[in-house]
C-alpha cells in the first residue's frame, strides 16, 4: 500500500511575524500528531506479532505432523511388505490353492457320476418291455402246455403218463419263474429309486454346494491377490513417498527462514518508533531552546521530509511483512498438500477397500470355505454310501437274471424230453412246434434282459467313487486356526489404523491452517491504521502550512532520526528521501543483518 501525503502538492504560504507562543503551539500540535502516529505504528507491530505467533504455532504443528506421518508411512510400507514373509499369509495362499484343486476335481468327479447315473437310469427303462414279454411268454407257455396235455391224453394214451409227468414238471418250473417275477419287479422299483437318490444327491452337490464353495474360494483368492498386489504397490510408491516427504521438510525449512524475517520486521517497526520518539523528544525540548522561534521554524520546515521518510519506511516494512506472510503461507499450504498426497498413496495401497475390510472379507470367505468343505465332504460320503446301496441293487438284478437263466435252461431241457416222447399226430406235433417256438421267444426276452443287466453290472460308478475316495484322502488341508487368522487380521487392522490416523492428523492440520490464515489480522488492521495515520498527517499539514517557508534548516531533525536506522535498507530510504532522489525497488526487501 502506498502512503501519499498532500504536502508536496501544496503551495506554501509565508508568515512574516510569529510569536514564540504560537510556534510552541504549532510544535505541540505536531508532537501530538507524531505521538498518535507512533501509537498506530506500535499497534501494527502488536498485530504483526500476534499473526506471526499464530503462524509459528501452526508451523510447529506442521513440523510435528509431517514428522509423525512420515514415520508412520514408512512403518506402514514396512508392515505391508512384511506380509510377503508372514507365515499365516503363506499358509492362506497354500490352503486356498488346495481348496481350488479340491473344488475342481470334485466338480469333475461328481459331474461324471451324475452323467453315468443319468445314462444308466435312462437305459434301465428299457428293461421293462423285455420283462413284460418274458412274463407274457411264460403265461403263454403254461397255456400251450395245458392244450398239449389235453390233446396228448386224448390221442395217445400210452405215452400220456410220461408226457403228463413232464408237462407237470414244466408247470412247476413255470410257477417258480412266475413267483420270481414280482420280486424282480419290486427290486427294479427299488433300483429306480436308488438311481434317483444318487442323481439327486449328485445334483445337490453340483447345484447347491459347489457353486457357493466356488464363490467363496474365488473371493478368498481375489482378496489374497489384493494383499499380494498391495505388497507390490508399496514397492512402487516407496520412492514417491520419500520424495514427497523430503519436499515437505524442505518447505518447512523455508518456512523457518521466512519466520525469521518477523524479527527483522519487528526491529524495523521499532526503529520507526524510535525516530518518532527522538523527534518528539527534540520537539518537546524546544521551549528550553534560546531561539525558540527560529529553531521551531527550522523543525517545521523539515516535517514534510520526515513524514516522507517515515512513509517510505512504513511501506518497506509492510511490503516485507506481506512477502513473509505470503511465502510462509504458501510453503505451509504446499507442505499440507504433500501430506495429502502421501496419505492418498497409503489409502490406495489396498485398492477400493481398506486393509481392515480386506481382513474381514478374507476371514469371512475362509469361514465359509471351511463350512462348505465340510458340507462337501459329508455329501461325498453320502454319495459313496448311496453308490454302495446302488451297486447292491444292481447285483440283485444280476442274481435274478442268473436264476431266470437256470429255470429257462431247465424248461428247455424238459421241452426237449417232451418232444422225444410226444405222439407223432399232426395236431399234437403242431402244439409242440408252437411250444418250441415259444421257448425261443422266452430265450430272446431273457437275453434282452441280460444285455441291460450286463451294462449295469459294468457301470463306471464304482470307479468314479473310488477315485473320489482316493482324492478325498489326499485333501488333508491344514486349515488356518482361529488364533492364526485373528493374528493376521490384527496386523491388517493395525495397518489400517495407522492410515486412518494419518488422514485424521492431516485433516486437523488442514483445518487449523485454514483457520489460522483466515484469522490473519494485519491486512485489515493495516488499512484502518493507515487511514488514521493519513488523518494525522493532514492535521500536521494544516499546522505547518501556517509557517511554511520560514526558517533556514540549520537545526537538523533528519540527522537525529537517521541515527535510529541501523539497517541498510532503512538508511537507503532515508538518504534517497533526503537527497530527493526517486526510490528504486529493493529486490532484496527481506535482509538479515
Amino acid at each position: 500500500m502506498q502512503l501519499n501525503t498532500p504536502i508536496a502538492a501544496l503551495t506554501p504560504l509565508y508568515m512574516t511575524d510569529i510569536s514564540s507562543k504560537e510556534i510552541q503551539s504549532i510544535i505541540s500540535d505536531i508532537v501530538h500528531g507524531f505521538s498518535s502516529i507512533d501509537t498506530k505504528v506500535m499497534e501494527l507491530n502488536v498485530v504483526s506479532n500476534q499473526d506471526f505467533t499464530a503462524l509459528n504455532k501452526i508451523f510447529k504443528n506442521h513440523h510435528e505432523t509431517t514428522k509423525g506421518i512420515s514415520q508412520s508411512t514408512s512403518a506402514i510400507i514396512d508392515q505391508v511388505q512384511a506380509l510377503e514373509r508372514n507365515a499365516v499369509f503363506g499358509k492362506l495362499k497354500e490352503v486356498e490353492g488346495k481348496y481350488r484343486l479340491m473344488l475342481d476335481e470334485t466338480n469333475v468327479q461328481v459331474s461324471d457320476f451324475n452323467v453315468e447315473t443319468g445314462t444308466l437310469k435312462t437305459d434301465f427303462k428299457h428293461i421293462f418291455i423285455p420283462i413284460l414279454n418274458f412274463k407274457q411268454n411264460i403265461s403263454t407257455l403254461r397255456f400251450l402246455l395245458a392244450n398239449l396235455k389235453l390233446n396228448q391224453g386224448l390221442v395217445d394214451k400210452e405215452v400220456d403218463c410220461d408226457a403228463t409227468k413232464l408237462i407237470d414238471d414244466l408247470n412247476e418250473k413255470i410257477t417258480g419263474i412266475q413267483s420270481e417275477i414280482p420280486t424282480i419287479a419290486s427290486d427294479i422299483e427299488e433300483l429306480k429309486e436308488q438311481y434317483a437318490t444318487a442323481q439327486d444327491l449328485g445334483s445337490h452337490i453340483l447345484q447347491n454346494i459347489l457353486p457357493d464353495f466356488d464363490i467363496h474360494t474365488a473371493g478368498l483368492h481375489q482378496h489374497l491377490q489384493t494383499i499380494t498386489a498391495s505388497i507390490e504397490k508399496t514397492m512402487i510408491i516407496n520412492h514417491s513417498v520419500d520424495e514427497l516427504t523430503q519436499q515437505g521438510f524442505q518447505n518447512l525449512n523455508e518456512v523457518i527462514t521466512n519466520l525469521q524475517y518477523h524479527d527483522i520486521i519487528r526491529q524495523k517497526i521499532e526503529h520507526i518508533q524510535q525516530t518518532h520518539q527522538s523527534i518528539i523528544a527534540e520537539l518537546n525540548n524546544l521551549d528550553k531552546a534560546e531561539n525558540v522561534i527560529k529553531k521551531g521554524l527550522d523543525y517545521v520546515k523539515q516535517i514534510p521530509e520526515i513524514t516522507e521518510i517515515q512513509a517510505g519506511q512504513l511501506l518497506l516494512t509492510n511490503k516485507e511483512y506481506q512477502t513473509a506472510i505470503e511465502n510462509t503461507s504458501l510453503k505451509l499450504i504446499e507442505t499440507t498438500k504433500t501430506l495429502e498426497e502421501v496419505n492418498a498413496h497409503t489409502k490406495n495401497i489396498f485398492g477400493d477397500v481398506d486393509a481392515e475390510k480386506v481382513a474381514e472379507i478374507v476371514q469371512t470367505h475362509l469361514g465359509n470355505v471351511k463350512a462348505y468343505k465340510l458340507q462337501l465332504f459329508e455329501s461325498v460320503e453320502k454319495l459313496i454310501a448311496v453308490n454302495e446301496t446302488l451297486q447292491t441293487h444292481i447285483g440283485r438284478q444280476s442274481q435274478h437274471y442268473q436264476k431266470l437263466a437256470q429255470l429257462e435252461n431247465k424248461i428247455s431241457s424238459v421241452v426237449k424230453d417232451l418232444n422225444k416222447i410226444i405222439t407223432n399226430k399232426d395236431e399234437v406235433k403242431a402244439l409242440v412246434s408252437k411250444l418250441v417256438a415259444l421257448i425261443n421267444d422266452i430265450n430272446e426276452s431273457r437275453a434282452n434282459i441280460g444285455k441291460i443287466i450286463h451294462v449295469h453290472q459294468n457301470n463306471q460308478l464304482g470307479a468314479i467313487v473310488n477315485e473320489m475316495q482316493a482324492r478325498k484322502a489326499t485333501f488333508t488341508i491344514d486349515d488356518i486356526s482361529e488364533d492364526e487368522m485373528n493374528g493376521f487380521s490384527g496386523e491388517l487392522k493395525q495397518i489400517n489404523s495407522q492410515i486412518v490416523n494419518n488422514c485424521t492428523l492431516y485433516t486437523k492440520l488442514d483445518i487449523d491452517l485454514k483457520t489460522t490464515l483466515e484469522n490473519i489480522k494485519y491486512y485489515d488492521f493495516y488499512d484502518v491504521e493507515v487511514e488514521a495515520i493519513i488523518s494525522q498527517l493532514n492535521l500536521i499539514y494544516q499546522k505547518i502550512l501556517q509557517v511554511s517557508g520560514n526558517g533556514d534548516g540549520s537545526t537538523d531533525l533528519l540527522t537525529i532520526m537517521k541515527k535510529a536506522y541501523t539497517m541498510k535498507s532503512q538508511r537507503d530510504i532515508h538518504e534517497k528521501a533526503s537527497d530527493n532522489e526517486p526510490e528504486e525497488e529493493d529486490e532484496d526487501n527481506l535482509e538479515l543483518f
